[in-house]
């Protein structure tokens, strides 16, 4: 449970880290401001209220269950390869237009649930914490992102123990890196290394005998 903890904690301050640089960018509009605390902003990532399972998210698609609005944040190329059915594309860049504003605030009158669904999940949980900061509690993310929807068969009914998306994977393997660095260090080295020569002792040429 602690490890947990952590791992949602390192995640949360990630996270945070990241909303600031996306909000340098795009919080450049003087009517919008914060409205929630910075101890507020991690105690909603270490909840996890704020997320859906995709498994979830396909039956209610499926079964065409009311009071949910589906919003990919993917660039347009990308929707148009392959989407949610009935998904609005609001690229991330355009969260704050004006337009895309008045869809979020009439969705959020209409006390209906937004879904962002991004190309993974890290890529989406930055702009549900810009909309978040600023107003919007209505949003929720959906674990694994559409690479994950796309590629796999979603049932509630029978998921796994452990989904793919629930199993944090190293961004780097880091045991191979140090092991090539060492090798390259010892070939370098050895490579580098001056060569050693061995003077040859000369053997001293025996005295003739007799004389003249």
């Amino acid at each position: 449970m602690k490890e947990y903890s952590t791992k949602r904690l390192v995640r949360a301050v990630s996270v945070f880290l990241l909303v600031l640089i996306f909000g340098f960018i795009f919080m450049n509009k003087k009517e919008l401001g914060f409205a929630i605390t910075t101890q507020q902003t991690i105690d909603f990532l270490l909840e996890a209220d704020y997320q859906i399972l995709p498994e979830d998210v396909a039956y209610n698609v499926e079964s065409k269950e009311p009071g949910f609005e589906y919003v990919d944040l993917r660039n347009p190329y990308e929707f148009n390869i392959g989407n949610i059915p009935g998904s609005v594309n609001i690229p991330q860049t355009e969260l704050l237009t004006e337009k895309n504003l008045d869809f979020f605030k009439a969705a959020q009158n209409d006390s209906a649930t937004v879904v962002l669904i991004g190309k993974d999940e890290a890529t989406t949980t930055g702009p549900w914490l810009i909309m978040k900061q600023i107003g919007f509690d209505n949003l929720k993310v959906m674990r694994g992102g559409w690479d994950y929807y796309a590629n796999q068969q979603l049932n509630r009914n029978e998921m796994s123990e452990t989904p793919k998306y629930m199993v944090e994977q190293p961004a780097f393997n880091f045991a191979a890196i140090m092991q090539l660095m060492q090798s390259e260090s010892g070939a370098s080295q050895n490579s580098d290394a001056p060569e050693i020569v061995v003077p040859e002792r000369k053997k001293k040429k025996a005295a003739v005998e007799g004389g003249c």
